[in-house]
């Protein structure tokens, strides 16, 4: 059986001071896609920065209501609305110079507005450098900026555009996990969803989670006196003399993006193929241990095959690990970080997670119940109440961006109750196959999981729900909204009994 090339790509030492330019590598006739390393014709891409669409700045009619529902409510900031907006797409020029050992970034994101305000995205580094639609706007009116709730910051710039189709670009040199040795460069995305501003935004301008949109990175290491290999979960194209560039799906948000900057004599590398039911899915592990390796590699697979005949086709076109780093595990869409032990359950978020895509934190609950519920075996309950106080997983401010904890124990309690709800109907998971199945690769909210339950259900669960998932309280209009949560519950009262900790399952 073939093996698709593998989704890596390895540089070789590079010369700051090079003048000439590599010889063409041989074109492919094949289209670059997720699993497939395709050398370029030129190695360098364009200079797209200076050119805007015809439509920038001119009124548009207003993007479909489905692309940006599950988006918090928009809110004022000195008297102006500053808006959510719907990123269409996304560039990034991210050059690495070893040799200056400094980062630096110019980012471009094409959106949409609804109607008249302040752009509301996100950035944790602060900007050298901005332009609106060709214009320069002074870095400092993009400005860090608390939630009307004070649960979290982001960036509102304060710069009034019309309702219509815009370019914003960003200039900016980060730091966060950036590593420059004497010789090369490491870097990691890093995400948790258990803490706030920790998904793409660390490192790159960035929407939010209700945000999908295709994002381009131009990747340039420049000076190294060492080879390189590049791990992502984008569809990756050399271009030679350091410089790569990878394609992120349409499907992407915010928690998506994985992306691994390597010394490739570090790791033991293995490659197999998985034959999954939409055809053969490439499965690319590594580690600085081989017998690691290859346990991760048998677990994959095994997984992968118990999740697809549960629920349905992986969604991504390949899954990438990286087993070693850490000692508990982090998802993205078809990739992880993890230890071996949390493997199984960040691969099934590649389901659920990262297959379903939550909105918000208040619905981070639902793939975290789902996978720990499926950790467990999954447990039928024997007995269930909708009555008593319970942790809140959903019912809090609309902008908060990160899980609840009690989402592994109190969630997974939940999961267990409706399988036992739904028993005439063959338990939860038919329920949830038919629910993957709808909303593969789009964004969820939590109402939209309850209202989908409730309708196959045999009883009236609105009771139920208020007070296992909203902690007792009725949600407003937008979904997502409550005052305080209900009293917590001690872990013994539960009927869920943990098999890991759930301070480390993320």
């Amino acid at each position: 059986m073939r093996i698709p090339a593998p989704l890596t790509s390895i540089t070789q030492p590079s010369s700051a001071t090079r003048t000439s330019s590599p010889a063409k590598a041989e074109t492919s006739d094949s289209p670059v896609t997720q699993g497939n390393v395709i050398p370029a014709t030129a190695p360098t891409p364009p200079d797209t920065f200076s050119e805007l669409p015809a439509s920038c700045g001119l009124p548009v009619e207003p993007p479909a209501p489905e692309r940006i529902e599950a988006a918090p409510p928009d809110f004022s900031v000195d008297g102006v609305p500053a808006r959510f907006t719907d990123v269409t797409d996304a560039l990034v020029d991210f050059t690495l110079d070893v040799g200056a050992k400094q980062a630096s970034v110019r980012s471009r994101l094409e959106l949409t507005l609804r109607e008249e305000g302040y752009p509301v995205l996100d950035l944790v580094p602060d900007v050298t450098g901005i332009r609106v639609n060709g214009e320069e706007v002074d870095p400092s009116l993009f400005e860090l900026t608390e939630d009307p709730d004070g649960v979290t910051q982001m960036r509102v710039l304060k710069t009034l555009l019309p309702p219509g189709e815009h370019v914003i670009e960003f200039e900016y040199s980060p730091t966060e996990d950036i590593r420059f040795t004497e010789d090369g460069v490491d870097f990691e995305i890093e995400m948790d969803d258990l803490a706030q501003r920790k998904f793409l935004e660390q490192y790159f301008p960035a929407s939010f989670e209700y945000d999908q949109h295709p994002t381009t990175m131009n990747l340039n290491i420049v000076g190294a006196g060492r080879a390189h290999k590049v791990m992502t979960n984008g569809a990756l194209t050399e271009l030679g003399d350091g410089a790569y560039q990878i394609r992120f799906p349409e499907t992407f948000t915010s928690s998506s993006h994985f992306l691994h900057i390597i010394d490739p004599s570090r790791y033991v590398f293995l490659e197999q193929s998985f034959q999954g039911i939409n055809g053969e899915v490439p499965i690319r592990v590594y580690s600085d241990d081989e017998r690691e390796a290859q346990s991760a590699m048998r677990t994959i697979i095994a997984t992968m095959t118990e999740l697809e005949e549960t629920y349905g086709p992986y969604a991504h076109d390949a899954f990438t690990a990286f087993i070693g780093g850490r000692t508990d595990g982090m998802e993205y869409a078809g990739a992880t970080q993890s230890s071996l032990w949390a493997l199984e359950h960040e691969v099934a978020h590649s389901w659920f997670a990262r297959g379903v895509f939550g909105n918000s934190g208040n619905t981070g609950w639902l793939d975290e119940a789902i996978v720990s519920w499926r950790d467990n075996g999954y447990p039928t309950a024997r007995s269930y109440t909708d009555q008593g106080n319970y942790p809140a997983l959903a019912s809090f401010s609309p902008y908060r961006r990160d899980t609840s904890e009690a989402s592994y124990s109190h969630g997974a309690r939940i999961m267990s109750e409706l399988d036992l709800i739904l028993r005439d109907q063959g338990g939860l998971r038919p329920v949830l196959r038919e629910f993957y199945g709808e909303y593969r690769n789009k964004v969820v909210t939590t109402q939209e999981f309850i209202d989908f339950v409730q309708e196959r259900a045999p009883v009236d669960l609105e009771t139920y729900f208020r007070n296992k998932v909203y902690g007792g309280r009725d949600p407003e209009p937008n979904g997502l909204r409550a005052a305080e949560p209900a009293p917590y519950v001690p872990v013994d009262e539960w009927f869920h009994a943990y098999r890991r900790r759930p301070s480390v399952l993320r």
